[in-house]
């Protein structure tokens, strides 16, 4: 059982590193999948497509009334295992805030790839305090 565990967290750390993580992050990173079944991220892209505003739009609201969904997103010309966050008001706005970071997508994909639940939660908005500060935005990745 526990060299089960092992190797999952081996595995998954071997590929944050091979997207970028240092080895010792990598390897925290993969321990707080396995343990906690939980990560949180930083949503890449915010700047593209006029998501700044839409950031800004959602700022607004109050964080209950926002759900998350993570799209699987195979045919992305720029990212095979990309994965989209998209954020939707209950009945109001629907759109996508951009994607996972390349490191957490090659995890996230290749567990949605066998069928295992993956979920957004938690959207957090930061910045856009000053006229010239930009909006990003941060969710929780639960399994």
């Amino acid at each position: 059982m526990m060299k089960d565990i092992r190797r999952k967290v081996c595995q998954i750390a071997n590929r944050l590193v091979k997207r970028g993580y240092i080895r010792a992050c990598a390897m925290a990173t993969a321990w707080k999948l396995i343990r906690c079944r939980s990560v949180s991220t930083r949503v890449t892209g915010t700047s593209f497509d006029g998501r700044q505003n839409v950031l800004e739009l959602l700022a607004k609201y109050h964080p209950e009334l926002i759900s998350v969904k993570l799209i699987r997103e195979p045919q992305n010309p720029y990212d095979r295992n990309a994965v989209a966050v998209v954020a939707e008001v209950r009945g109001k706005v629907k759109a996508k805030l951009g994607y996972l970071s390349q490191a957490v997508a090659a995890v996230v994909a290749a567990m949605m790839d066998k069928g295992l639940q993956v979920t957004g939660k938690q959207l957090r908005i930061t910045g856009g305090y000053g006229a010239y500060e930009s909006y990003g935005a941060r969710i929780t990745v639960t399994m």
